[in-house]
C-alpha cells in the first residue's frame, strides 16, 4: 500500500508539472481554436469574424496584444493539479488492474494502455467539463468585446451629417441592445451585457428607427452569437454560471461531448505514445528514450488525440458557448445535426489547424517534462 501510495505521489507531481508546461505551451493555440470553433454558432447569415487562424491570431494581437491569446489561462491552471491528479491516478490505478496476476510483465501493451487511457479518460470527465465551460467563456467572449460586429453594414463614420445625426432620436432604445447615434460608440466594457454595441448605418435603408426592426436586426446579422453576460474573470463566470444556469449542474454543460472526448481521445493518446516508444526502440518499453525521441512520441501522442475526437471538441465548444438564455441546441445531437446542416465537414472541423499545432507542441513538450521528473524521482 505505501508502495502504491508513492508512486501515485510521483505520478500526481510528474503530471501537475507537465500539465503547466502544456498550458503554457499550447493556450494561445487554443484560444485560437476556440475563436474559429464559437464564431460559427448561429451565425449562418453573416459573414465570420476571422477568415482563419492567421486571421485570428492577428487580429487578437492588434486589439489585446499577447494577453488575449492567454484569456482562459486561470482556468484551467488553477485545476491542473486537480486534472493531472484524476488522469495519472487514474491510470495508474488501471494499469494495476491489467498487470494484476501478470508478474512477468511490468510495462502495459500498447492494448493495454489503450485500454487505461480510456478508463482515466471517464474519470478525468468529470473535471475537465466544468474547467473547460469556464475557460471556453472567457476565450469566446472577447470576440464581442474587442472588435465590432462582423456585418456587411458598414460602420458609422465619424464625419457623419447633422442630418444623419437626428435620423435615430436619443430616446429610441431597445431592452436588448444599446442604439446609439453618437460618432464615438461607447465601449462595451462599461456595460453588463457581453454583446457589442449596435452601430447602425444611417445610409442603410432597410435599417429603420424602430424596436421591431432593430430586434430583426440583432437576430439576422448584426450581432455574433456569444454568451448573453461579460465575464470579469473566471471566478466570475463560475458565480453567474451557479446563479443562472441550474446551480452545480450548470457547470456540467457539454458534458456528452467531453465524455467522448476524453474517453477515446485518451485511448488513442495513451496508446500511442506507448506504440510511439516500442517503435523507437525496436519493441522494447522505451524506457531510456532520447530527448528528442521523447519529444516525438508525445507529438504523435497529442496527434492521434485530435485526430480521432476532433469533431467530438467542436460540439462541446459550440454548447458550451451557447446562449443560456435563448439556447440554440437542446441535446449534443441536435448540435452535431445542426452544424453539420449547416457547415458540413467543414464545420466539424473548424479550428483543427490551431487544435493540432498546439496538441503536437504542447504534448512532446507535456510527456518530456513528465518523463523528466519521474526520472528525478527515481
Amino acid at each position: 500500500m505505501s508502495h502504491r501510495l508513492v508512486e501515485v505521489g510521483k505520478d500526481l507531481t510528474a503530471g501537475t508539472m507537465a500539465g503547466i508546461a502544456q498550458l503554457l505551451v499550447g493556450h494561445p493555440f487554443d484560444t485560437v481554436k476556440v475563436k474559429l470553433q464559437s464564431q460559427m454558432a448561429g451565425m449562418s447569415n453573416q459573414a465570420p469574424q476571422y477568415t482563419g487562424a492567421f486571421d485570428a491570431v492577428k487580429k487578437i494581437m492588434a486589439s489585446e496584444g499577447p494577453k488575449g491569446l492567454y484569456r482562459g489561462l486561470s482556468a484551467p491552471l488553477a485545476a491542473v493539479a486537480l486534472f493531472n491528479a484524476v488522469l495519472f491516478t487514474a491510470r495508474g490505478q488501471m494499469e494495476a488492474l491489467l498487470l494484476h496476476n501478470k508478474k512477468t510483465y511490468t510495462t502495459l501493451s500498447v492494448r493495454q494502455q489503450m485500454v487505461a487511457g480510456a478508463g482515466a479518460g471517464v474519470a478525468v470527465s468529470f473535471v475537465a467539463c466544468p474547467t473547460e465551460l469556464i475557460k471556453c467563456r472567457l476565450q469566446a467572449q472577447s470576440t464581442s468585446e474587442s472588435a465590432p460586429p462582423p456585418s456587411p453594414i458598414p460602420p458609422v463614420e465619424e464625419n457623419k451629417t447633422p442630418e444623419n445625426d437626428q435620423t435615430i432620436p436619443q430616446e429610441t432604445t431597445t431592452p436588448i441592445v444599446d442604439v446609439n447615434p453618437s460618432p464615438n460608440p461607447p465601449s462595451n466594457e462599461q456595460g453588463d451585457i457581453g454583446l457589442s454595441p449596435l452601430v447602425i448605418n444611417h445610409d442603410a435603408p432597410e435599417v429603420e428607427n424602430n424596436a421591431g426592426d432593430v430586434e430583426a436586426a440583432r437576430h439576422q446579422e448584426l450581432l455574433p452569437s456569444t454568451p448573453a453576460h461579460k465575464y470579469d474573470g473566471s471566478l466570475d463566470v463560475a458565480k453567474q454560471i451557479y446563479r443562472r444556469e441550474g446551480g452545480i449542474f450548470g457547470f456540467f454543460k457539454g458534458l456528452s461531448p467531453t465524455f467522448l472526448r476524453e474517453v477515446f481521445g485518451n485511448a488513442a493518446y495513451f496508446g500511442s505514445y506507448q506504440g510511439t516508444k516500442q517503435l523507437l526502440t525496436r519493441g522494447y518499453t522505451g524506457e531510456n528514450l532520447s530527448t528528442a525521441s521523447l519529444l516525438l512520441a508525445g507529438g504523435v501522442a497529442g496527434a492521434m488525440f485530435w485526430l480521432l475526437v476532433y469533431p467530438a471538441d467542436v460540439i462541446k465548444s459550440t454548447i458550451q458557448v451557447d446562449d443560456y438564455q435563448n439556447p440554440k441546441y437542446s441535446s449534443t445531437f441536435d448540435a452535431f445535426r445542426k452544424v453539420f446542416k449547416s457547415q458540413g465537414m467543414k464545420g466539424l472541423y473548424c479550428g483543427f489547424g490551431p487544435a493540432m499545432a498546439r496538441s503536437v507542441l504542447a504534448n512532446a513538450v507535456c510527456f518530456f517534462v513528465y518523463e523528466l521528473v519521474r526520472k528525478a524521482f527515481n
